[in-house]
């Protein structure tokens, strides 16, 4: 007799006959023409919903996955080009569907051989055609290890049971070194996959990284051609409105000055994007100076006064021993000042207040975040830190990293109330690194006013290089006294 009741291979073969839908989780359905921000919202009011099936009728036509569709409205246009636009021009239209009677591992084979450059995150589970539920592939890959588990049990047991009966340990060693066999063989064809896999990705971030830099270039080079008859547009709309050629007429006023103001405003657009898409493209270079530090500061409040003015909003400065001297483009950090004080200007309401503060920081063990950041660990020289801090709207905790992002805005509705392009934070934050520098934000709440910060270096290192961007938890950024 064998000296188990159940042999490892039949105890494994059994364990093969889990389905898959047994690993089915909840589905959620939409129809083909559901907008992505409907869709958007779906994901907001459910989070344990990571993915959606775009059906037509019961017929599944392709899968949404969350990440994939917060990675693509994140991207440059990602939000203009497919937020109102229906489901099915992002949706992954190639899904693997299979029934919910075929058994785990030959779903398992079916998503590592149908494409080998395809990586499936999820799958559609159907019942008599009809959808009733996903399951991702790394339950499926814990399904798996599982079985593989049970059936490394069942050789334990075998192996107590060869101890007390010697009879049969011969013919059990056999069977056993015959199982090893097939595990090496597995082992070694999954380790090959695994390896085949591995040189994919490499060759795909390759790829993503070369598409990157096209589209850095591309835009670059077509914000040139797009700035030329655009400043046309705006000088000869000058021209006629300062009635060079004749008189003008209320409507004729009206509707010149409406041009030239969105024309200015999309000048400022294509400005932002060329800047942005140099620094990613790597064209961006500093044109390092010494600059008096405290006469900037003060000249930049000018830029914004007037329309503070005109909201009875008061700006006080304080200036806790700066440097009269620091190293740095003046012009890019004359840029940097002015997007934070125009924001403050503009999220601030009537009868607010902002402050202007900058300060010396001469040991860096003063900043709790310091042994987190390259360039604070390395610096040799003083710190400068400036801040602009206002009583405005705030901001929600979820928006303090978010709003860095290009494209983004904290109210980011059609209906928002603060028009803008949600660049100038996002250019802000890479003008501040390229100079070996971090920013971030600090908010109580919204409706509490919000707090810009950020650091540079009073010397430049030669060569200008920039550190990678870090980013830091709100409750690690050093509080002004």
């Amino acid at each position: 007799m064998r000296p188990t009741n159940v042999a490892p291979q039949d105890f494994y073969d059994r364990s093969n006959q889990i389905n898959i839908g047994d690993l089915k989780g909840n589905v959620q359905l939409a129809n083909r023409n559901t907008k992505v921000s409907e869709i958007k919202k779906v994901f907001r009011e459910d989070e344990p919903i990571k993915a959606v099936v775009i059906v037509s009728g019961k017929k599944p036509l392709g899968l949404v996955m969350n990440i994939h569709l917060d990675r693509t409205l994140s991207q440059r246009f990602g939000v203009a080009l497919y937020y109102d636009k229906p489901i099915d021009a992002i949706m992954d239209v190639e899904p693997l569907i299979v029934d919910a009677n075929i058994p785990v591992p030959e779903v398992a084979d079916m998503a590592m051989n149908r494409e080998k450059s395809k990586i499936f995150d999820h799958i559609i589970i159907t019942e008599q055609g009809e959808v009733s539920g996903i399951v991702s592939v790394q339950d499926i890959m814990s399904a798996m290890s599982n079985i593989q588990h049970r059936y490394a049990d069942a050789m334990n047991r075998v192996n107590e049971q060869l101890q007390k009966e010697i009879d049969e340990r011969s013919k059990v060693e056999d069977e056993l070194v015959t199982l090893n066999q097939e595990l090496e063989e597995r082992v070694a064809k999954r380790t090959s996959e695994i390896q085949e896999s591995n040189q994919k990705l490499k060759n795909a971030v390759s790829v993503a990284e070369a598409a990157n830099k096209a589209k850095s270039d591309f835009l670059s080079n077509m914000s040139h051609e797009l700035r030329t008859p655009l400043n046309h547009i705006i000088g000869f709309t000058e021209l006629v409105l300062g009635q060079h050629f004749g008189g003008l007429n209320e409507t004729q006023s009206e509707y010149l000055t409406d041009v030239l103001n969105s024309s200015n405003h999309l000048l400022s657009l294509i400005n932002d994007i060329l800047d942005l898409s140099k620094i990613e493209a790597g064209k961006h270079e500093l044109f390092i100076s010494e600059i008096e530090i405290r006469p900037l500061l003060e000249k930049s409040i000018v830029m914004i006064k007037e329309k503070a003015q005109k909201h009875r909003i008061q700006i006080t400065t304080e200036f806790d021993g700066v440097p009269e001297i620091i190293e740095g483009d003046a012009r890019k950090i004359k840029q940097i000042m002015y997007n934070l004080l125009s924001n403050a200007v503009k999220f601030t309401g009537d009868n607010g207040r902002i402050c202007l503060h900058a300060k010396r920081i001469a040991d860096v063990s003063e900043l709790p975040m310091h042994q987190c950041h390259p360039m604070i660990s390395a610096c040799e020289a003083d710190l400068i830190e400036i801040s602009v801090k206002d009583s405005g709207i705030g901001l929600k905790s979820d928006d303090r990293e978010r709003i860095f992002n290009p494209f983004e805005q904290a109210d980011s509705a059609k209906s928002r109330k603060y028009q803008g392009t949600g660049l100038g934070l996002s250019l802000t934050k890479k003008l501040v690194e390229l100079h070996n520098g971090f920013i971030w934000v600090r908010s109580d709440g919204q409706g509490m006013g919000s707090d810009f910060r950020f650091i540079l270096p009073s010397r430049q290192k030669a060569g200008n290089q920039a550190h990678p961007p870090v980013t830091f938890p709100a409750d690690a950024c050093p509080s002004i006294n």
